[in-house]
């Protein structure tokens, strides 16, 4: 598995545009496994919230990829702007196929990535919304964060982002009773 994550930032962005330009012409692209953990990236590429055109989370495709490679997870990452924001918009497909997955795919784990601006004052943002999208594993939740910071990273919980019940963590851990967790990844780490 280390090799997995041994890659250079080349390599990475290589891997990033051959998976989009590989579904570029679905709205989103899933991998499905045995696993009962599901990653997902909803914003792989630019979206619109509000009307608001926002730009992608570049890094998040080739970090869900690796994740999901490394832990034989289910993988969902939005591959197409739909004039939507997947992470925030209630009624969409990759919701609708997030649903479709944790029923038939038995899912009780939710991981979604998502890029933090370089300006933050953390490397990692963990959103778990006060608590309430790991309550059923609330010892999962303090073994990542312990762990990132082991390993260096200077990680936040709910700030700036908590993963409210709006946001795909919040919403199928709220409304499907899973884990949940929103990762928030430093777009440069210094």
């Amino acid at each position: 598995m280390k090799e997995l994550f041994n890659i250079s930032f080349k390599e990475a962005q290589h891997l990033r545009k051959e998976f989009l330009s590989e579904h570029s012409n679905v709205d989103h692209a899933t991998i499905q496994t045995n696993n009962s953990v599901l990653v997902s990236a909803p914003h792989a590429v630019s979206q619109c919230r509000l009307g608001k055109p926002k730009v992608a989370e570049i890094g998040t495709v080739s970090t869900a990829l690796l994740f999901a490679k490394a832990t034989n997870s289910n993988l969902i990452i939005k591959t197409q702007n739909n004039d939507d924001d997947a992470n925030y918009d209630e009624d969409c497909d990759y919701r609708k196929t997030i649903e479709t997955m944790i029923k038939t795919q038995n899912i009780k784990y939710l991981i979604v990535f998502h890029g933090l601006a370089k300006f933050r004052p953390c490397d990692i943002n963990l959103g778990c919304n006060f608590s309430q999208n790991t309550k059923p594993n609330q010892k999962l939740f303090l073994s990542l964060k312990s762990a990132l910071e082991t390993a260096g990273f200077t990680v936040f919980v709910d700030e700036p982002f908590c993963a409210s019940p709006k946001t795909i963590s919040g919403h199928f851990a709220k409304n499907f009773n899973i884990w949940a967790v929103q990762i928030e990844i430093k777009q440069e780490l210094s």
